[in-house]
């Protein structure tokens, strides 16, 4: 089977879920063995008229130079829709877009986002996406999309992991790990635990993430008088030896298109406590997921003391059964290559 050129076009590297996503699948040796990739990792330079030209150009110096035969779109809606209209001016055929969001803040106008979604659905060979919300953000549609969740390497996160056996000693660790945002919704949990008064002393809340929300939830923290039991790790690309130290994840999200963070916990052992955004397809049967049914903060109180009152042990799930999730990538990257295979011929 020959190999195919494929041009890879995205933000930077980072620790977004995207991101994350692409380095596991570039660097998977089955991929590595039906694809050759050139990367695009494009900045932040491309705004207003002059920019669109720049695009515009620098897409066509990219298939000049590495010639693919296919260009595979990990973006947002209006990056996915600028590129894809500059690589169609640059005489690029074969459009793959992969949509990783619920929701996207650009373009605001309605209009203009139907027009956006119009346009990539007549260009894309091929529809990728995470989830049933995140082909809805991106294409307006359900219809022929393919599903390839943002997939993760278990087998990794697990070869970093060194908990010690059984439960520390101390207060309960309640983890929550994404973008300090308002749609992460942090801020939730800590008015529940603040709702929990006296019976919430028994645990504490660690937000792992950056982002523009940082300095408003530390303001919040103070204001319910949390300061002592939350504490803000910023980002971090050790993420094994964090779920080492929880002992329990929390997903407060408004909305999401995966959310990996849960399945990842899960399958380091932690219980899982999630909101109603996070899809069936982005958790594990073992350990069974807690979903809170509504994003009130009496409902999370009473999930928090829960916890609390009743610490969970670590239930480990079978590495087999790991590895059958969708979101495994040692399966879903056959999924991602047969799609991009179709696009290519």
């Amino acid at each position: 089977m020959a190999v195919i050129p494929v041009l890879v076009v995205s933000l930077p590297p980072g620790l977004a879920g995207p991101q994350l996503y692409l380095q596991a699948v570039l660097a998977h040796p089955l991929f590595r063995v039906e694809f050759a990739a050139r990367c695009w990792w494009t900045a932040d330079i491309y705004r207003g008229l002059a920019g669109k030209w720049r695009l515009w150009r620098d897409a066509r110096r990219w298939l000049r130079e590495s010639r693919p035969r296919l260009v595979y779109v990990v973006a947002d809606l209006s990056l996915a829709f600028w590129l894809g209209l500059a690589f169609r001016l640059a005489g690029a055929s074969a459009l793959v877009f992969h949509s990783h969001g619920a929701r996207y803040h650009s373009p605001s106008n309605p209009l203009l986002r139907r027009l956006f979604s119009a346009a990539l659905r007549h260009w894309a060979r091929s529809r990728l996406t995470v989830g049933p919300d995140a082909a809805v953000a991106m294409y307006g549609t359900l219809d022929k999309v393919v599903h390839v969740p943002g997939l993760i390497d278990f087998h990794a996160l697990r070869a970093g992991f060194s908990a010690q056996a059984g439960r520390k000693a101390g207060p309960l660790r309640i983890g929550c790990v994404g973008r300090l945002s308002a749609e992460k919704n942090q801020a939730l949990l800590l008015w529940a635990l603040a709702a929990l008064g006296p019976a919430g002393q028994g645990a504490e809340l660690w937000l792992v993430g950056g982002g523009g929300d940082r300095a408003v939830l530390e303001a919040l923290t103070d204001q319910l008088g949390l300061r002592d039991r939350v504490r803000f790790l910023g980002e971090t690309t050790e993420m094994a030896a964090v779920y080492a130290e929880l002992d329990a994840l929390a997903a407060p999200s408004l909305w999401e298109g995966q959310c990996r963070v849960a399945a990842e916990a899960q399958s380091l052992g932690l219980p899982v406590l999630v909101s109603p955004a996070l899809p069936d397809f982005a958790l594990l049967p073992t350990p069974a997921p807690v979903r809170v049914a509504t994003w009130a903060v009496e409902d999370w109180a009473v999930a928090l003391a829960t916890l609390i009152t009743k610490p969970p042990p670590r239930v480990w799930p079978d590495l087999a059964e790991v590895d059958a999730s969708v979101v495994a990538l040692e399966s879903g990257v056959r999924r991602l290559c047969e799609a991009l295979r179709g696009a290519a011929a």
